[in-house]
């Protein structure tokens, strides 16, 4: 994932946007933090390629299972090529909503995804808005104290940040951190990733004392629950190196 631009880092400031991973008809809510596990993509887009022909001349083009597949293959099938994830999701949701409705959580789910897929084409903006416009659905289907409204919510900040507001960015994740905490727990991977991420933005808003400060308390628990090794980990100390530097002898704008 490329950094933010303009900006002179080799990593990026953020953790992975919530995103794409494969539903099951059972458990329709198609997406959950991204990142987990290294799976084998292309294997599961070759046999989903394979599968959707039998399934659709079997059940029908708008059973529910063939929607379900077409929805992974889109996912699995573009891996490196998010443009054509987003051009395969944005042609299937027409048929979600038409035969599952627009509510279903397999919808949302899937609308969640376009939105990130769109982000990672290089349009943050288009993402935040798709997501702003998704966030208040979820939380009406599923609650708005449900992961997946809570981690949508994370979505929105991540890509208002680069989109380029990082004040708007930092205030959303601040707001979300308290709700974040109870339903998941303070040592989840999310809130770390959370966490990290709204240093991160505190930092390009213009304040990178805080941002490598909050860091600095965040860092010793990340190591003892995920591990010095986890991915999130080592991004938490990036940052804290990036915005350490950055920062000087500055402290901590107040407030």
């Amino acid at each position: 994932m490329a950094p933010r631009t303009p900006s002179p880092n080799l990593w990026p400031t953020c953790s992975e946007p919530w995103g794409p991973t494969p539903p099951t008809p059972s458990s329709p809510v198609s997406t959950s933090p991204s990142g987990r596990g290294r799976g084998d993509p292309r294997g599961a887009a070759d046999a989903l390629a394979a599968l959707l022909p039998d399934l659709t001349r079997v059940l029908g083009s708008d059973a529910p299972f063939t929607l379900v597949a077409r929805g992974n293959l889109a996912r699995w099938g573009s891996a490196g090529d998010p443009r054509g994830a987003a051009e395969a999701l944005a042609a299937l949701l027409p048929d979600l909503s038409r035969v599952l409705g627009t509510d279903d959580p397999f919808t949302l789910g899937v609308r969640n995804d376009l939105a990130v897929f769109q982000g990672l084409a290089g349009d943050p903006g288009a993402a935040a808005l798709a997501l702003a416009q998704l966030v208040p659905g979820l939380g009406r289907v599923l609650g708005p104290a449900h992961p997946h409204t809570l981690l949508a919510r994370r979505n929105l900040a991540l890509w208002q940040g680069r989109a380029g507001d990082a004040v708007g960015a930092a205030g959303a994740l601040a707001g979300l951190l308290p709700d974040l905490t109870r339903v998941l727990g303070a040592d989840h991977p999310e809130t770390f990733a959370a966490r990290t991420d709204l240093a991160s933005f505190q930092g390009e808003a213009g304040d990178p004392g805080a941002a490598a400060h909050a860091l600095a308390e965040l860092l010793p628990r990340m190591r003892q629950v995920l591990g010095p090794a986890h991915p999130h980990t080592l991004l938490a100390r990036h940052n804290h190196a990036l915005w350490q530097g950055r920062a000087g002898g500055r402290r901590p704008t107040a407030g």
